[in-house]
């Protein structure tokens, strides 16, 4: 397959090979799944930078920016600048901490807020589309494999519930 490690026998061969299948496979969606957002996506006048900067935010309502800085890999000043330009597009608002004047909290504006959760949508709309043209059997093996992966992310990660993402639970998003 596309890797340079030995193949062993048995059972070890057979899940190395699934899991390149696997991978595969989830290259295959990744790629249709940028084309179905190339429309909203090409409109925006946003940076690639900008918009995860956004995705973040919307996952988490209070950060600072040496958080968001952090989460990003930014160092704090390019941080700042990043967040200066999102507040004057109008998709952050900042906010001095109460507790600690040194610092800035950050959150996404009801604008910011809004294109999130719009972007988030469309995607979860197109994928409902795909799903339903799946089997029953299909739709059921499928969701019991997203259900493990994401139950071994959780395992490996303390990742919190994200609004638009979904949730910890697998219940719906609202």
């Amino acid at each position: 397959m596309g890797h340079d490690r030995q193949r062993g026998t048995g059972a070890a061969a057979i899940e190395a090979d699934l899991i390149d299948e696997t991978l595969a496979a989830h290259e295959a969606m990744s790629h249709i799944s940028l084309a179905w957002h190339t429309p909203e996506w090409l409109e925006l006048e946003l940076s690639t930078t900008q918009l995860k900067a956004l995705f973040v935010l919307g996952c988490d309502p209070s950060f600072t920016v040496g958080q968001l800085a952090r989460k990003l890999g930014l160092a704090k000043p390019a941080a700042s600048i990043l967040v200066d330009k999102l507040v004057q597009a109008g998709y952050v608002e900042r906010t001095e901490d109460v507790e600690d004047r040194r610092r800035t909290n950050i959150r996404l504006s009801p604008t910011g807020d809004d294109l999130v959760r719009r972007l988030t949508l469309i995607k979860r709309e197109q994928m409902r589309l795909l799903l339903a043209r799946l089997s029953p059997a299909d739709l059921r093996a499928l969701c019991k494999g997203l259900r493990a992966l994401a139950s071994a992310a959780r395992q490996d990660s303390a990742a919190a519930a994200c609004a638009p993402c979904g949730n910890e639970s697998g219940e719906p998003i609202r």
